[in-house]
């Protein structure tokens, strides 16, 4: 990313100015009244005419001014201002009336923002977001306030504007005009492009907002504590493209403000924080349905040369879209849904209400050209990112430390929204392999930390979005409703909801919801306290101390124990409140709670059972490590028992740091091959078959199985000598990676390479870009590099997953040998 760009009041040679437009109106009046004033985005204010206050005002950085000294009357928390990255709550916006144009063929945009505020008591100056945007005008009506020149925190994106005159509580509208440019990058209000059937790059202007880049698109109070209602109009070319925002169409008009655009004006949104706005001018296409139960409109939007790939993502989004609604009991609140596939997309999705955005991968199936995977990974988004528009958009984070109020739920909610469209695929049970396992590794180190923790400057915000709020907030909930029992847990989140919709929430409002509901009487909050505000997990260690009696006690699991001298304090000692839960060999569970008070608990059994297998279903987030001659019997379980996941999740790692553990690879060779004979190549079954298929092949090529890597390079060669000869979509990666590898060549590689160039299926792309990551060579592996960094070979959005690709590959260390 480059610099900040300074921001002025000046306006650009090069921006777009609408005021000298000869299709603009030569003069605007506005009627200032208490409540503040709406501008009409037909209407172009001031045109040609000079802020009365300050013509040309530039707007320097606090490190420019050496000499600042408080003014009277400075509220106290806005003295210090620039040593504080949140926003005061003296001024309160609560309506944006915003108009962009963005201009596809220079790539720049023009803006003009009415903002009306609300202010609680006498001030002479406020604060708000600004970033990468150049300011033309600054206005205040509703009291005719008179402004000094403003100051920009550049640390903090935060516009300090002085007044000349006291601010007395009342309310005001806010009115700037600016110019920002569509070509910064992949946030904020920006350009993408894609590749039509034709072969032509067409331009698009789309948004990404979350968490901090609304105010590089509009001036704006850009917190999720502050939620406005919006106006929001765009201006579009009139041939072939539309405009999209949250709200439906209200009104249009066609060559405005000059000949060959069109003005679109959306109706008014309901409450919602600033990273949710969304703004769209492309030429997609749709296709369209209303759900069934509820009968909201729901349409899916992509390329014109991908419309024949939205037909599941629409089918899956409005089925998903009524079970929660049912499942909250609590209507969706807008009149549409849209969900569109954006070419250039930093995210998997972004939730924006209403107008949901994707990756083509995260969107877009075609069952001939997609894979298994492809598959699931489209119902999990998909479903993931219509949680939020009840967990994050009906009801919102306060501020960011408690992101995974947002991400958490929404993670752990997704699967009931599978489940609920593909109750044959036991999206349940993938959860402990693709959330719970991977979140326990990473939780498992000193570097961990914990959900809900402070966030202290802008740039931490993007820095816990990470595996911590999502796999662990979604485990510790499935944890919550496992013990407090699946209705319960249901009705406590609806009320929850329904108490703080269209307005924001902490994580404690939740706790106090479900503690009211809970039949049990049990301490949410007290309990949840304890995983919510420490890092890592507990290790239960049991121990048979009589034939008769099991003693459990616990300790912080650590994956390399030796370091746990370097950790940081925990406020509660890194010890948990947990629910011990228990099946014996006659299938009884029953359930008891260990608490950080305790050393340790006891329980009683009859001397005739020769066993206990704790946390049945892993629903709680913790592992057990058990006296060596029940790991004996775990053993003799593992052919029949159905929760083999969690003993041998356990013995890895508690073997992962011991000379046991290089056996593992001629173990994991024993276990496959019987199901690599039975599976076999050909691609046939249902959707849990094949994927238990290509992890088998993957396994079996991975640890070194001959006839597995021979099959791979046999495939890839009829491939590479005939591009028509047809691979299942899902042997692909498979086929492209260890056949990329055993083959070796540069000239395969290279035609790996310009299949990968000319594909426009961005799944296969994804695909493509994994076998070019497989060579043996250093050389060829280093050019790969070197073109990842092209931005017309690869896009921007896709560079760091290569490298996170070329990572894989064991010749990397080779590669960075030779570098040194």
């Amino acid at each position: 990313m480059t610099p900040e760009t300074p921001l002025s009041v000046v306006t650009p040679s090069n921006g777009l100015d609408e005021t000298k437009s000869s299709h603009s109106p030569s003069k605007a009046t506005l009627s200032p009244n208490d409540e503040g004033v709406t501008l009409s985005p037909i209407t172009d204010y001031h045109q040609n005419n000079k802020d009365p206050v300050h013509p040309s005002v530039h707007i320097p950085s606090v490190e420019d001014e050496n000499d600042q000294t408080e003014s009277p009357g400075q509220d106290k928390d806005l003295q210090s201002w620039e040593k504080n990255i949140r926003l005061p709550r003296s001024v309160i916006p609560y309506h944006y009336d915003l108009y962009l144009h963005p201009d596809l063929s220079t790539g720049l945009f023009f803006g003009r923002v009415g903002i009306q505020i609300g202010s609680k008591e006498s001030m002479n100056h406020f604060l708000l977001h600004l970033k990468y945007l150049d300011v033309k005008m600054v206005k205040m009506y509703t009291g005719h306030i008179n402004f000094q020149p403003p100051f920009q925190d550049e640390n903090t994106d935060l516009i300090n504007q002085e007044t000349v005159d006291i601010m007395e509580a009342n309310n005001y509208t806010l009115y700037l005009e600016f110019n920002g440019s569509l070509t910064r990058g992949f946030v904020g209000f920006y350009k993408s492009t894609y590749q039509n059937g034709n072969g032509r790059m067409v331009p698009i202007a789309t948004s990404k907002f979350q968490p901090t880049s609304a105010r590089e698109a509009f001036p704006c109070f850009d917190e999720p504590s502050f939620k406005s209602t919006f106006t929001v109009s765009l201006i579009r070319p009139s041939d072939n493209y539309i405009a999209l925002s949250n709200m439906p169409v209200e009104e249009s008009v066609k060559d405005y403000p000059s000949h060959g655009s069109t003005l679109v004006k959306f109706r008014k949104s309901v409450p919602m924080v600033t990273y949710l706005a969304c703004f769209i001018v492309c030429d997609f296409e749709y296709k369209e349905k209303y759900t069934a139960l509820h009968g909201t409109k729901f349409r899916v939007y992509a390329p014109p040369n991908q419309k024949h790939r939205i037909k599941y993502a629409l089918d899956i989004g409005a089925n998903v879209s009524d079970y929660y609604v049912d499942y909250f009991q609590i209507s969706y609140p807008l009149p549409k849904q849209d969900m569109i596939a954006i070419p250039d997309f930093v995210s998997g999705a972004m939730e924006h209400w209403g107008l949901i955005t994707y990756r083509e991968t995260a969107l877009l199936y075609d069952n001939l050209e997609s894979s298994s995977k492809n598959q699931q990974r489209v119902a999990a988004v998909i479903s993931h990112e219509l949680a939020h528009q009840w967990f994050g958009n009906l009801v919102t984070l306060a501020w960011w430390d408690d992101l995974w109020l947002n991400e958490g739920f929404a993670s752990f909610i997704e699967y009931k929204g599978i489940h609920h469209y593909h109750p044959d695929w036991h999206i349940h049970e993938q959860f402990l392999t693709s959330d719970l396992h991977s979140v326990m590794e990473l939780d498992s180190q000193i570097t961990s930390h914990p959900i809900i923790q402070d966030v202290a400057h802008p740039d931490q915000i993007s820095e816990i979005f990470d595996k911590i709020s999502y796999n662990k907030g979604s485990s510790i909930l499935r944890m919550l409703e496992n013990f407090m029992g699946d209705e319960e847990f249901r009705i406590g989140v609806s009320r929850f909801l329904d108490k703080y919709k269209f307005d924001n929430a902490v994580t404690e409002d939740l706790w106090t919801e479900l503690e009211k509901i809970s039949s049990q009487n049990l301490p949410i909050a007290r309990i949840m306290r304890t995983w919510t505000k420490q890092m890592g997990f507990p290790l239960i260690t049991v121990s048979r101390i009589k034939d008769n009696m099991y003693r459990c006690s616990q300790s912080r699991f650590l994956s390399n124990p030796e370091s746990e001298s370097l950790s940081t304090s925990s406020p509660y000692n890194y010890k948990w409140e947990i629910p011990l839960t228990w099946i014996n060999e006659n299938k009884e569970v029953q359930r008891l709670w260990l608490t950080p008070e305790e050393e340790f608990v006891e329980i009683s059994i009859p001397s005739s059972l020769r066993w206990l297998k704790f946390n049945e279903g892993q629903y709680g987030y913790y592992r057990v490590n058990y006296p060596t001659n029940e790991w004996e019997e775990f053993a003799k379980l593992l052919e029949t028992k159905s929760d083999v996941l969690g003993v041998t999740d356990s013995v890895g790692n508690l073997l992962r740091e011991t000379r046991a553990y290089p056996g593992y690879r001629k173990f994991v060779l024993s276990l496959t091959r019987e199901h690599y004979v039975r599976l076999g190549w050909l691609d046939e079954g249902s959707h849990i078959e094949k994927l238990h298929r290509i992890k088998i092949l993957s396994l079996a090529c991975r640890f070194g199985d001959k006839d597995c890597l021979k099959e791979a390079q046999k495939q890839f060669e009829r491939w590479v000598l005939e591009k028509n000869i047809y691979i299942p979509p899902n042997l692909r990666s498979l086929v492209y990676k260890y056949g990329m590898y055993s083959d070796g060549s540069f000239e395969s590689w290279n035609i790996l390479f310009e299949r990968y160039k000319n594909e426009i299926n961005a799944q296969e792309k994804s695909k493509l870009l994994y076998g070019l990551a497989w060579p043996r060579d250093p050389w060829i592996l280093n050019n790969f590099l070197q073109l990842a960094k092209n931005e017309s070979v690869i896009r921007e959005q896709d560079y760091f997953t290569t490298l996170t690709y070329i990572n894989s590959n064991p010749i990397v260390l080779d590669l960075l040998e030779r570098e040194r």
